[in-house]
């Protein structure tokens, strides 16, 4: 009887210690598996894509706000302003031989600062033209209502290349006003 006992009290003991470790191991995985969910986090919103990074010099993070909304940040962590990127919004408009699709940075106060043209299998000599015209400049300091309305003329020698920039900026205008990234109406009233 006393063999019995003492070996179902070391069988309950040996059970709580692998209860108690198990607890442990269990703890350390979820800190393990949580850290490594922090550091995709923190690397998703610390990486700055190249053509942002050469409108803000200064960035050392972004962080998707809304879909295609995205906050500059400078090693301060002071915000340095706003990007936008066209796609998927603009997906399908095409200028003379492709997709237009169009990089648009905003300063703190939501006025457009840049449209830059992003990659494309667009034409150089048509993308020149436009480049050269006043088109991408005719956004510089807007808001996204008043770009919204602004109806820019085509770049003659390159209407196709520009009605498809027009277009895809169009595009994009109507998505962010539309999904304004801040719930305070106040603010939302003067990003657009």
């Amino acid at each position: 009887m006393s063999f019995t006992v003492q070996w179902n009290t070391e069988f309950r003991l040996i059970h709580i210690i692998n209860r108690v470790e198990m607890k442990k191991i269990l703890t350390a995985l979820v800190v393990i598996l949580t850290m490594g969910m922090v550091s995709q986090i923190v690397q998703a919103q610390t990486t700055v894509p190249e053509e942002i990074g050469i409108i803000f010099q200064k960035a050392t993070r972004v962080r998707e706000v809304k879909n295609v909304w995205y906050t500059v940040y400078d090693a301060s962590n002071k915000i340095l302003g706003y990007a936008a990127y066209s796609k998927p919004h603009s997906d399908g408009i095409a200028g003379f031989n492709g997709e237009t699709p169009l990089l648009v940075c905003f300063d703190v106060n939501y006025r457009i600062i840049k449209v830059v043209l992003l990659e494309n299998q667009e034409t150089p000599g048509y993308v020149r033209l436009v480049k050269e015209s006043t088109l991408f400049h005719s956004w510089d300091g807007l808001s996204i209502r008043e770009a919204l309305v602004k109806t820019p003329e085509t770049v003659s020698g390159a209407t196709y290349t520009s009605s498809g920039v027009i277009e895809s900026m169009r595009m994009l205008l109507m998505y962010l006003d539309e999904n304004a990234p801040t719930k305070d109406k106040k603010k939302a009233a003067v990003i657009r």
